[in-house]
Protein backbone atom coordinates (compact mmCIF):
# COMPACT_ATOMS: atom_id res chain seq x y z
CA UNK A 1 0.00 0.00 0.00
CA UNK A 2 1.16 3.16 -0.74
CA UNK A 3 1.36 6.06 1.57
CA UNK A 4 -1.65 7.94 0.72
CA UNK A 5 -3.69 4.20 1.28
CA UNK A 6 -2.27 3.93 4.02
CA UNK A 7 -3.53 7.31 5.30
CA UNK A 8 -7.23 7.16 4.33
CA UNK A 9 -7.63 3.28 5.17
CA UNK A 10 -5.95 4.51 8.72
CA UNK A 11 -8.32 7.46 8.69
CA UNK A 12 -11.58 5.21 7.78
CA UNK A 13 -10.08 2.76 10.77
CA UNK A 14 -10.18 5.73 13.00
CA UNK A 15 -13.66 7.06 11.86
CA UNK A 16 -15.35 3.82 11.95
CA UNK A 17 -13.49 2.65 15.11
CA UNK A 18 -15.19 5.89 16.69
CA UNK A 19 -18.28 5.14 15.38
CA UNK A 20 -18.49 1.55 16.88
CA UNK A 21 -17.52 2.53 20.11
CA UNK A 22 -19.87 5.39 20.19
CA UNK A 23 -22.54 3.06 19.48
CA UNK A 24 -21.37 0.68 22.28
CA UNK A 25 -22.21 3.24 24.92
CA UNK A 26 -25.35 4.06 23.53
CA UNK A 27 -26.63 0.15 23.32
CA UNK A 28 -24.07 -1.16 26.61
CA UNK A 29 -22.37 -3.29 24.42
CA UNK A 30 -19.07 -3.61 25.87
CA UNK A 31 -18.43 -6.03 22.54
CA UNK A 32 -18.98 -2.97 20.10
CA UNK A 33 -17.24 -0.82 22.20
CA UNK A 34 -14.20 -3.00 22.49
CA UNK A 35 -14.16 -3.84 18.53
CA UNK A 36 -14.61 -0.13 18.27
CA UNK A 37 -11.50 0.35 20.06
CA UNK A 38 -9.41 -1.66 18.61
CA UNK A 39 -10.25 -0.91 15.21
CA UNK A 40 -9.45 2.75 16.16
CA UNK A 41 -6.29 1.94 17.33
CA UNK A 42 -5.72 -0.28 14.03
CA UNK A 43 -6.14 3.26 12.18
CA UNK A 44 -3.72 5.03 14.15
CA UNK A 45 -1.24 2.66 13.74
CA UNK A 46 -1.77 2.89 9.72
CA UNK A 47 -1.72 6.69 9.86
CA UNK A 48 1.35 6.20 12.02
CA UNK A 49 3.02 4.14 9.79
CA UNK A 50 2.08 6.14 6.42
CA UNK A 51 3.72 9.14 8.43
CA UNK A 52 7.31 7.36 9.42
CA UNK A 53 8.47 6.38 5.35
CA UNK A 54 8.63 9.91 4.32
CA UNK A 55 10.58 10.74 7.74
CA UNK A 56 12.81 7.73 7.20
CA UNK A 57 13.62 9.09 3.63
CA UNK A 58 14.08 12.21 4.81
CA UNK A 59 16.52 11.26 7.64
CA UNK A 60 18.17 8.92 4.86
CA UNK A 61 19.02 11.88 2.70
CA UNK A 62 19.85 14.32 5.46
CA UNK A 63 22.61 11.47 6.67
CA UNK A 64 24.11 11.46 3.00
CA UNK A 65 24.35 14.78 2.29
CA UNK A 66 26.35 15.44 5.48
CA UNK A 67 28.24 12.25 4.43
CA UNK A 68 28.99 13.75 0.83
CA UNK A 69 29.41 17.44 2.71
CA UNK A 70 32.26 15.70 4.82
CA UNK A 71 33.60 14.31 1.97
CA UNK A 72 34.05 17.53 0.24
CA UNK A 73 35.50 19.29 3.43
CA UNK A 74 38.31 16.37 3.29
CA UNK A 75 39.29 17.65 -0.54
CA UNK A 76 37.77 14.14 -1.75
CA UNK A 77 35.99 14.76 -4.92
CA UNK A 78 32.22 13.73 -4.46
CA UNK A 79 31.83 12.07 -8.08
CA UNK A 80 34.44 9.21 -7.41
CA UNK A 81 33.42 6.15 -9.29
CA UNK A 82 31.09 8.79 -12.00
CA UNK A 83 32.01 10.05 -15.22
CA UNK A 84 33.30 13.51 -15.05
CA UNK A 85 31.21 16.15 -16.59
CA UNK A 86 33.94 18.80 -17.02
CA UNK A 87 35.70 17.13 -19.74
Amino acid sequence: MGRTSNRATGLANQAMGNVKQGIGKLVGSDGLQSQGATQKLKGDAQRAAAHARPAAKLRRALVEGANMGRTILRGQSVNDGWPNLEE
